[in-house]
């Protein structure tokens, strides 16, 4: 792959291809892809009505068909193996940008063509090829950006993308100069598809000629200029991100958004039964290890259960036999019943059980961030555990309504009622006012986006 961020390869398919799916933006209809001579001015088809997508997109795609390869994941799959074929050594930044750019066309294709199936090839984009494997690196770029693609004008547009030129002189002057391709070296000869929109909005910006340039840009709303890789890795080693690169190319009324769903972003870590499931060769339960148990449905979560007695076997363990235990114990005092739970002895007789809630060890609970007494004999309130008398060995937990208990609860007496009341008016009255509760505002979305 030569040292200017992308490959010949990726070049024959950003020209070929472009035109294949945004000589017909403003229209949305299958029509014969353009001959390859044809990309070298505007392309101008009979405008028709586009197809349109109520935006937000409250549910992101999950798959996308790929000829030969079946159903592949959009996210986890085909964004990072497109990202590392068509500009994998670029900085982390441009590969965000590419990142975007690459979901942008297969929202394209699945949202105003209408069409839910590519090719692997320049017809389409390239899934798969000869020079370039998807690395960490091409992943990290498809999770920082899960489900993010732009809008204009609330139409998705069609991120246009070519290599472009080499900027001649990298280093020096501000960024948004030194990054431009005037004047540099362009190989591909692509540089007259990019488009620098930065402080432009509206019909003021510059469409790209890989696109249908109506008189009117609103005849067109896919159409917001064209991108260059080249530029891009420019741009992300003189320190701007991927948000600052968009409108660069696109405009400055460029809107990044997210869309929802079960595969949309943010992208978040899978937890720990989400990693082991994957990891599973069957489905059904297993013991994720001394005290849960998972059930898995391929790499899904279907159940975790907590086993009070331990897990064994894919089954949580049946409670031991109680009668015994605390006969055997020559001193009074708490001992580790099952990993999980403890038991004081007195007198020969279990009198208490406390269940740890992070396990039970050389008979005390393990500290969650409280101190246990340090001879195992206390009142059975430490370690985080819920201490109760008699012979129950395990408390189920009630269920809480409104912080409080939804079981054995007893009703104020009329007295006690009035008591607190009137200190509650008191309080009232000398200002002791309770301050009030602080709610997050919640998830903000994309930078430049919501």
């Amino acid at each position: 792959m030569p040292d200017n961020y992308f490959s010949l390869k990726t070049i024959q398919f950003v020209v070929l291809s472009a035109t294949a799916f945004l000589a017909l933006t403003a229209c949305g209809v299958e029509n014969p892809t353009p001959e390859r001579s044809n990309i070298d001015g505007p392309v101008v088809d009979p405008y028709q009505t586009p197809r349109t997508i109520q935006l937000p997109l409250e549910e992101a795609p999950c798959t996308i068909h790929v000829e030969g390869f079946g159903d592949v994941d959009i996210e986890e799959d085909y964004i990072p193996n497109v990202v590392a074929c068509e500009n994998g050594n670029a900085p982390m930044e441009a590969l965000k940008a590419q990142a975007i750019q690459a979901r942008g066309y297969i929202y394209y294709k699945i949202f105003i063509e209408g069409s839910g199936s590519v090719v692997n090839s320049t017809a389409d984009q390239v899934y798969q090829c000869s020079y370039a494997s998807a690395e960490e690196r091409h992943f990290e770029a498809a999770r920082a950006t899960r489900a993010e693609f732009l809008t204009w004008n609330d139409e998705i547009i069609a991120t246009f993308y070519v290599a472009g030129a080499i900027p001649a002189n990298q280093d020096s002057g501000a960024p948004e100069d030194a990054c431009e391709g005037a004047g540099g070296n362009d190989p591909t000869d692509t540089e007259k598809w990019v488009t620098y929109n930065l402080g432009r909005s509206g019909c003021d910006i510059d469409m790209t000629p890989l696109g249908w340039t109506p008189s009117d840009c609103t005849s067109n709303p896919q159409n917001r200029g064209c991108a260059s890789q080249n530029g891009q890795a420019c741009l992300a080693n003189r320190g701007w991100d991927y948000t600052q690169m968009m409108p660069y190319y696109y405009g400055d009324d460029i809107v990044i958004q997210r869309a929802g769903g079960a595969c949309g972003g943010p992208y978040e870590e899978p937890s720990a039964h989400e990693l082991y499931c994957q990891e599973q060769a069957e489905d059904g339960w297993s013991c994720f290890d001394s005290n849960d148990r998972v059930a898995c449905s391929g790499d899904d979560v279907d159940q975790v259960e907590s086993c009070s007695y331990g897990c064994q076997d894919g089954e949580c363990a049946d409670p031991p036999d109680d009668e015994e235990f605390c006969e055997e114990k020559n001193e009074d005092g708490w001992y580790c019943y099952t990993n999980m739970v403890r038991a004081h002895c007195e007198d020969g007789a279990m009198s208490a059980t406390e269940t740890c809630t992070a396990g039970c060890e050389d008979d005390q609970c393990v500290s969650t961030g409280q101190s246990p007494d340090d001879n195992g004999d206390d009142d059975g309130d430490s370690g985080g555990g819920e201490a109760t008398q008699g012979a129950s060995l395990i408390v189920e937990s009630p269920g809480v309504a409104g912080g409080c208990s939804t079981t054995n609860t007893t009703p104020a007496a009329p007295l006690t009622l009035a008591i607190l009341t009137l200190l509650g008016l008191l309080a009232i009255r000398n200002g002791n006012h309770l301050p009030e509760k602080q709610f997050s505002s919640g998830k903000g979305g994309p930078s430049g986006g919501k």
